[in-house]
């Protein structure tokens, strides 16, 4: 596709999705980099982090009984963990979500939301360009420290990769889980008793996480470029020819999946797509599963007689393959006491 051509053939990848356009070998040599820092395993080691950021936005909601709940839960939440992921200081995310809401906004073309858009990416390459200076000097415990000094076989991530890694990071590892959490919570209301019936097996909230990623689609698709002639079922793809590749439809295929347009949470399997397949799979998805494992049953439980307020509709409000839920009011039982979260977890 044009984006992947521009990527390949610039040195600036200010873009941040050189990455998720690049192919094999340079994409597997890129991502078996990040991967070294960015494991399951290292992800899961935030779980007592995590819990904590959640408990502190939870108790400054408890007491007010209705609220927006993607301005004071499901945005804060994820851009805390990631910032704090990544090494970015508490003073600077004000500044990040102005860039966030500059590069998400427009589902059209516009010349003013273009402008707006490449002044943020300027600005982020020129931050993030100065934190890899400090944090050369002066590394810390922190994924760009982590960045700085992976490396396959003697090589390290240049630079620009490094700054076009961290844009990417930092935009897609918080709207993925602040939009997955939204949509949990608008599927859960919509069906009586659901939210109850969680809260009695909460042994169904991993599969109930998987049931809104595929019935609920964050990422309807994505474009690309076909390399070789392809037949696909009636219909030959050229080379050259762009395609779009709906995710979304896929994971309501009903040769895939029995009765595809119903919400199951004790769907079995649930292999959907919401996440890419293959050597494209999302590497972020184990910290929005962990973060949406953490922060769910904690929202259920504090937040009780949770409602998502009637009439509420929303729309995708950004590009035409992302549904971004920029706003989600509820209402619910204030309750006046403060959980504490032990800090051995």
């Amino acid at each position: 596709m044009g984006t992947q051509k521009i990527a390949e053939d610039t040195p600036n990848q200010r873009n941040g999705i050189s990455f998720l356009t690049m192919d094999p070998p340079r994409h597997n040599q890129l991502r078996n980099i990040v991967a070294q820092v960015f494991t399951p395993k290292a992800i899961t080691q935030l779980s007592g982090r995590i819990q904590e950021i959640a408990q502190n936005l939870l108790n400054d909601m408890k007491q007010k009984g209705a609220c927006d709940f993607v301005q004071d839960f499901s945005y804060p939440f994820p851009v805390t963990v990631i910032a704090e992921l990544i090494g970015i200081p508490p003073s600077d995310r004000d500044l990040y979500r102005r860039w966030a809401d500059s590069i998400g906004n427009g589902n059209e073309p516009d010349e003013e939301i273009e402008k707006a858009r490449a002044q943020a990416l300027d600005e982020m390459s020129e931050y993030f360009s100065g934190m890899l200076r400090q944090r050369r000097l002066q590394p810390r415990a922190d994924l760009m420290s982590k960045l700085l000094a992976a490396e396959v076989d003697g090589v390290h991530l240049p630079e620009e990769e490094l700054i076009s890694f961290c844009i990417l990071l930092l935009f897609a590892g918080h709207e993925t889980t602040k939009n997955l959490l939204a949509l949990a919570i608008m599927c859960f209301d919509e069906y009586p008793g659901m939210i109850e019936q969680l809260q009695r097996r909460p042994e169904l909230m991993p599969g109930a996480i998987e049931e809104v990623l595929r019935y609920r689609a964050i990422l309807w698709g994505m474009f690309r470029l076909a390399k070789n002639d392809v037949q696909l079922g009636d219909q030959l793809i050229h080379a050259g020819d762009m395609v779009f590749a709906w995710m979304a439809a896929a994971n309501r295929d009903p040769e895939r999946f029995t009765d595809p347009e119903r919400f199951d949470i004790e769907r079995e399997p649930i292999k959907h797509l919401a996440f890419g397949h293959g050597v494209h799979t999302c590497l972020g998805a184990p910290l929005t599963r962990l973060e949406s494992a953490i922060a769910l049953p904690m929202i259920l439980e504090q937040l009780p007689n949770l409602h998502v307020v009637p009439g509420t509709v929303t729309e995708p409000t950004t590009l035409t393959f992302f549904r971004r839920v920029n706003n989600l009011p509820v209402t619910f039982t204030p309750t006046g006491s403060a959980h504490l979260v032990s800090p051995g977890i």
